[in-house]
């Protein structure tokens, strides 16, 4: 029969045991974390979400390799010391898709254990130093059961709380008994238990307001966070991080060099593939870009989309593309038009429009300023209204006029980004005004009525709908007066006159066969000969 004081022993024994039991325990039914992000199906064609992508499905710039060989860095880094990758890309380059691919990659492989640490959501510095470790202990914990770490992460961010904030090195200020490398030590031990690689992923550094809490993340990732077995993925734009070390004086320039051991930039994008994307199409292949997805989807007749085509591709290849250096400008844009267009697709020439959408989203002062002063953009002599209110009522000489529209256009294009890109947009739907005062073979347009037939923006009877997306309640719709036409053109030529009569008795009781009369004038290149001969 054992003593009691050989049981006490033996009880002591099997409690300082337990841990490493329930360790094992836990080891052996230790689970794989599932994917957080949600996956996708192909890009909707009636929306271009302004998000990062979560699957391969949706990777538009063919990103699958470069995300394979940075996996393959990670997962074959040999050495158990931390280590610290820089993911370098500027804003709208795509750092963050490229992130959640990587995770879903990390997720899938069962010796790494993922921490996805999120910046945004913490408000001060010690918030930050709490929320980092208190993450990292979660992550570990939803696997294994640890019971000392907690405890030792614990003091351990106390400590750092307070450390970390006087000066980034002396970070022992004395509020533990044990120091902060016995500390660490503890908590690298018990790391090591789990037999796994700590991948570490933190992104959006560059977007945080508070530069304090920038420098902040580095500090930890530098003193703090780099335990054994554990492997930094950071996201940033390494411009504008180095642009917060310079102006704060009291940092080393090479802070970041310090920090980070592998910096990867972001490969280039083949602007092809976006050119691709946003307006080539390849039937032959089965392709159709965004734009032609949108006028198929909007039945946009096939004469006037040839007419874009042809219109639009040079200008696109000499100067547009110069405006889409990431796949994000061409979403902003995309949505732009798929919003504005559908409301006047039949009142507006496609290729004025979509220019003029270039403009609003990337010149949206440019934009309003053509609205608020049109007089320096489309002739003022077509409307007696858009004259009385020019600024050109007392002026008979032309060179003056051309010299004060030339004078106020280049004021308001001087300062904006790819401003050569602009001047060519307003020259080239403002054709009349804008190119003859920046021209020097200056070239007159007498025949006004063929412009507004043909919906362009520059005559003052079509230029507020493509502002105002509608049009106005008093007015017929070109939609309307051209519908008409197709149906007296499709009709039996047996009938037409009576069609026609009846046409005209329905238009003379809504008080509106004047606007029709002087609209059909306008469309007279519509008519058949047999409804134009029925007609008079």
């Amino acid at each position: 029969m054992l003593s009691e004081g050989i049981k006490l022993w033996l009880a002591s024994l099997g409690i300082s045991f337990l841990p490493w039991c329930l360790v094992i325990k836990y080891k052996s039914r230790s689970y794989k974390v599932s994917i957080p992000t949600q996956r996708r199906g192909p890009l909707n064609t009636d929306s271009f979400p302004d998000e990062p992508i979560t699957h391969e499905s949706e990777d538009l710039l063919d990103r699958k390799q470069f995300v394979e060989d940075l996996y393959n860095q990670i997962i074959n880094y040999p050495f158990p010391d931390s280590f610290v990758f820089g993911l370098y890309g500027s804003w709208g380059e795509g750092k963050t898709s490229v992130i959640n691919l990587l995770k879903n990659k990390l997720y899938q492989n069962d010796d790494i254990l993922v921490f996805e640490f999120d910046p945004w959501y913490f408000s001060s510095q010690d918030a930050l130093i709490k929320g980092f470790y208190e993450g990292l202990y979660a992550s570990l914990n939803r696997t294994f059961f640890l019971p000392n770490i907690k405890r030792l992460f614990n003091k351990y961010q106390k400590i750092l709380s307070a450390g970390l904030k006087l000066s980034g090195v002396n970070i022992d200020v004395g509020l533990s008994y044990e120091s902060v490398e016995e500390l660490k030590r503890k908590i690298e031990y018990w790391i090591s238990l789990t037999e796994k690689k700590i991948v570490i992923l933190i992104d959006d550094i560059d977007r945080l307001q508070d530069k304090s809490d920038i420098l902040q993340i580095f500090k930890i990732v530098k003193l703090s966070g780099r335990f054994k077995n554990t492997i930094f993925v950071m996201s940033f734009d390494p411009n504008i991080i180095s642009s917060y070390l310079i102006e704060d004086s009291s940092k080393d320039p090479s802070f970041l060099d310090k920090i980070i051991q592998n910096p990867i930039h972001l490969p280039q994008v083949e602007h092809a593939m976006i050119d691709r994307f946003l307006f080539y199409s390849y039937p032959d292949q089965g392709h159709y870009s965004a734009i032609h997805r949108l006028f198929q989807k909007l039945e946009i007749d096939q004469e006037k989309i040839k007419a874009f085509d042809r219109d639009f591709t040079n200008l696109y290849e000499n100067q547009i593309k110069k405006l889409f250096p990431t796949l994000r400008s061409v979403k902003r844009y995309l949505n732009g038009l798929y919003s504005t267009l559908p409301t006047v697709k039949n009142e507006i020439d496609l290729h004025d429009f979509l220019i003029l959408e270039l403009i609003r989203i990337f010149y949206p002062d440019v934009y309003k300023d053509i609205w608020e002063h049109p007089w320096y953009y489309i002739p003022s002599s077509w409307s007696m209204s858009l004259y009385l209110a020019s600024p050109f009522i007392s002026i008979s000489d032309k060179n003056q006029k051309y010299e004060k529209i030339r004078t106020h256009i280049s004021k308001i294009v001087e300062d904006k980004r790819q401003n050569e890109v602009l001047l060519e947009l307003l020259k080239t739907i403002f054709f009349v005004e804008v190119k003859n005062a920046f021209g020097e073979i200056r070239t007159e347009h007498v025949n006004d009525h063929i412009y507004r037939a043909k919906k362009r923006i520059t005559h003052p009877d079509v230029f507020p709908k493509y502002f105002m997306l509608r049009v106005p309640p008093t007015e017929l719709p070109d939609e309307t007066i051209e519908s008409l036409i197709s149906t007296w053109n499709e009709a039996e030529p047996a009938t037409l006159e009576s069609k026609i009569l009846e046409d005209f008795k329905k238009f003379q009781q809504e008080k509106k066969l004047l606007e029709l009369l002087n609209k059909l004038i306008m469309f007279l290149h519509r008519f058949t000969p047999n409804a134009a001969e029925s007609l008079m």
